[in-house]
């Protein structure tokens, strides 16, 4: 016994607009949910240690190289002028963290100086290091 259908199968095209939709919908969820933390172009060696530098927001990086540049926010600067350029940002709002990146051939009284000038300027700190092993 055979039954008959009155249903058709429609032959047209198939519209890809709402799988566009989907596709930019994952694309801005993925975008919008994941942290980029911006490295600056200078190479340097990390020393040892336990890492956790938790919320990107209200953080910039200072870096310290090997043969003792300093950047901040990926501009060179001198010591003497780090105070200035640390207090412009601490200006911006509050719970401001500074990130110190220093190579591991960087004297560590230099580090000490580099965190003693953010301090000063009311800012948090935090000292880098890549994963140790155990």
């Amino acid at each position: 016994m055979r039954l008959q259908s009155s249903a058709r199968l429609l032959d047209g095209p198939l519209s890809v607009a709402p799988l566009i939709d989907v596709v930019l919908l994952l694309l801005i969820f993925f975008l919008l949910g994941s942290t980029f933390v911006m490295q600056p172009g200078v190479q340097i060696d990390l020393p040892d240690g336990l890492t956790g530098l938790g919320s990107p927001h209200g953080r910039r990086v200072l870096t310290i190289t090997s043969a003792g540049e300093i950047y901040f926010d990926e501009q060179l600067t001198e010591l003497a002028a780090l105070p200035a350029s640390l207090e412009s940002f601490a200006r911006k709002g509050v719970d401001q963290t500074v990130v110190i990146k220093a190579d591991v051939r960087v004297p560590h009284g230099t580090v000490m100086e580099v965190l003693r000038r953010v301090l000063a300027c009311g800012l948090d700190a935090v000292v880098a290091s890549r994963e140790g092993e155990d």
